[in-house]
């Protein structure tokens, strides 16, 4: 409501400005509406919006058609009920009227985002504003709008957009972020690559119940690509969905998919991900001849002194992190959740966490230059945990798989290629030698990290798919 009180505001000192002779001067039927306008906000105000709506509309139509802050306002009312096309239509008014005010401007292109009504045209509408004003505001809008652009064509245009509002802002999070991802997008990282090469999870034959193992496994899959401040790796949660589809179709979850937790974005908060990891836990020692499975896919911070002299831990962030405080109550430690896994009395425990602790790719980014001093290992534990990158490495993604390039190859090994000795089971051991060679062919430096060589069963493959 504080947006009406402000247009209140507004509304009631022109109207008493054109009252006293001021130097805002209206017309007889303008006045009118202004009147009009001032009754239709108060209703708005004690929660009549239909009733408001109304009168604001008529006070437009009827009386003032063409007063610019009175058709800005009224589409700044539709927007406010949930009409973004018809706001579109009343800010376009406005700006005609006025089109150097970059509030109108400004309006007008996230009400044609939010409508999605030409955004090529709200794009420019936009990028005016933010040369007229550069508020966070306009930034903001303008920065959508770009994202939104490329996602819908991955042309170069918007691209070029981006490269010139990163020079303007170079120590933007937001906006380095991004870039990083559509230049991978349109580049490959360099390798040009053409097609598409996402796994074929579906096509797989399921698991023949026969061959089903004794007992089950519990499973808890976490993956955050929109943090609630901050923009995460792009295909973190395609690639625990994925992750989590393909140990029911073909995996040791195809006995009890329901003894999996799936954790993505607005459900990865810090209090579900400690409640989830109590939750696995307790199983494991209820169950203790179960296969317990943890993964994560997201960011990964280091937390690092002031004077960047000191590590005090390593981190997975929840969704609510703020990117420059972090601890216990917005981020998982490391050696808290290595601690908690290892408190199981199972011997087939499994960790894998697609993260990155360097301050690039899949880390947060503004501990880059000092995270990198620190190349203490990961993980000590007598469990096998995975780690995709080494500490003082990127976790890079894979956009021709469109996942997590550490996950999109321990997967695909999972499907088949890495059952080396034949058995028709892939094991954790397998996949992830089998990921490693993948991406030193790629010439991805990544160093991914493995704690103990321990073969734990994760797929049930045909003798085909072995091949």
């Amino acid at each position: 409501m504080s947006n009406f009180k402000l247009i209140f505001a507004v509304f009631l000192m022109l109207i008493l400005m054109s009252r006293s002779g001021g130097a805002v001067s209206l017309t007889d039927n303008c006045q009118t509406a202004y009147s009009i306008a001032e009754r239709a906000l108060e209703q708005i105000q004690l929660g009549q919006v239909k009733t408001g709506l109304q009168k604001l509309q008529t006070a437009v139509s009827r009386f003032c058609p063409e007063d610019a802050l009175l058709n800005y306002n009224l589409g700044h009312a539709f927007y406010k009920s949930g009409k973004p096309g018809q706001a579109v239509y009343y800010f376009q008014k406005a700006v005609q009227k006025e089109p150097k005010n970059p509030k109108y401007l400004n309006n007008l292109a996230f009400a044609m985002l939010k409508a999605k009504d030409d955004i090529p045209a709200a794009l420019n509408h936009a990028q005016k504003a933010l040369k007229l004003r550069k508020t966070k505001t306009i930034l903001g809008t303008y920065f959508e709008l770009i994202k939104t652009s490329f996602q819908q064509d991955q042309n170069i245009v918007s691209f070029r957009r981006l490269t010139n509002l990163r020079n303007q802002y170079p120590d933007h999070t937001k906006i380095n972020n991004q870039w990083e991802q559509m230049l991978t997008l349109l580049s490959g990282d360099g390798q040009h690559y053409v097609g598409d090469e996402t796994l074929d999870i579906d096509s797989l034959k399921a698991i023949d119940t026969r061959l089903k193992k004794k007992y089950p496994t519990y499973a808890l899959i976490i993956g955050i690509s929109d943090y609630e401040k901050m923009s995460g790796p792009q295909f973190a949660v395609r690639d625990a969905k994925n992750f989590r589809k393909l140990l029911i179709r073909t995996g040791t979850l195809s006995q009890k998919p329901k003894y999996c937790r799936l954790l993505t974005n607005k459900s990865a908060t810090i209090g579900k991900m400690y409640v989830a990891l109590d939750w696995l836990v307790r199983q494991g020692k209820l169950n203790p001849q179960a296969t317990m499975i943890f993964y994560f896919s997201g960011h990964g911070a280091p937390q690092i002194s002031s004077d960047g002299k000191n590590l005090h831990g390593r981190y997975l962030l929840a969704y609510e992190v703020q990117k420059d405080v972090i601890s216990d109550k917005t981020a998982m430690n490391l050696a808290f959740l290595e601690k908690q896994i290892q408190t199981m009395p199972n011997q087939k425990t499994l960790a894998i966490i697609d993260a990155c602790y360097s301050g690039g790719k899949k880390s947060s980014f503004n501990q880059k230059l000092s995270a990198r001093k620190f190349r203490k290992p990961l993980f000590t534990a007598h469990i096998p945990i995975i780690s995709a990158a080494a500490s003082d490495k990127a976790a890079e993604e894979y956009p021709p798989g469109k996942q997590g390039a550490f996950t999109y190859f321990f997967m695909q090994g999972m499907m088949g290629p890495a059952d080396g000795d034949g058995d028709q089971w892939v094991d954790s051991y397998e996949a992830f030698q089998y990921a490693v060679s993948k991406l030193d062919a790629l010439g991805k430096d990544q160093n991914p990290q493995i704690t103990v060589r321990a073969r734990i069963p994760l797929t049930r493959v045909t003798s085909e798919q072995s091949d």
